[in-house]
């Protein structure tokens, strides 16, 4: 069972599929690949976001080490090509339009973005 209010932002961001779909890809450019390591680095960095930036809330909650949260978070800035740090609101939402609408296109059709 979901809560409306645990899916209301992702619903109303989402209301127009292939805009958010733009937006997402613009916004994390490299760090929108499909590959497992990009599907990895996207979850942790939404789960950091989501937990005010705390890299030991989000170790404790993925089941990881804090060196683990550490080394993805680095991966995921120098991909992104900037500071995690820089329009944090902008890079939330667009992880957590990629969550909602990372299974709703079929494979190939995703345009990823360097």
């Amino acid at each position: 069972m979901v809560r409306h209010r645990d899916v209301e932002l992702a619903a109303v961001l989402c209301t127009d599929p292939d805009r958010a779909r733009r937006l997402a890809d613009d916004r994390l450019g490299a760090l929108s690949s499909q590959d497992e390591t990009g599907e990895r680095l996207r979850e942790t960095l939404l789960v950091y976001l989501s937990q005010g930036c705390s890299k030991t809330r989000t170790a404790q909650l993925m089941h990881v080490h804090h060196k683990t949260v550490s080394y993805r978070l680095a991966q995921a800035e120098s991909l992104l090509g900037r500071p995690l740090t820089q329009d944090v609101l902008a890079l939330g939402a667009a992880l957590l339009i990629d969550r909602t609408l990372g299974g709703c296109q079929p494979p190939g059709e995703r345009s990823v973005r360097a």
